[in-house]
């Protein structure tokens, strides 16, 4: 028998999980090494605080808290935190180098 074939629609979710994980992963990081707290980024954003926190949650923890983030609200986080969206999704080891 081998293995069950995979559609490109799995493939498709796999790649936009490892990007919102990616985003939450550096999100986190980045707000930290500012020493802000999602509260702090809350009033730099209007992002409600608890909105940060559900999108700096990764998949393998609490995942049915996550929520994903929409355009904007990465664009006004990342210039918040003087970065620009596509540093967040970078690998985490090229953002914090």
């Amino acid at each position: 028998m081998g293995s069950p074939k995979r559609h490109a629609s799995d493939r498709t979710v796999e790649r936009v999980e490892a990007f919102d994980d990616r985003f939450a992963d550096n999100l986190r990081a980045a707000r930290e090494a500012a020493g802000l707290s999602r509260v702090d980024l809350s009033r730099l954003t209007g992002i409600p605080w608890h909105a940060i926190e559900k999108i700096e949650v990764v998949r393998s923890h609490r995942s049915n808290l996550r929520r994903r983030v929409t355009i904007g609200e990465a664009v006004v986080l990342a210039e918040a935190l003087g970065m620009t969206p596509g540093s967040l999704l970078r690998d985490p080891a090229v953002v914090h180098a």
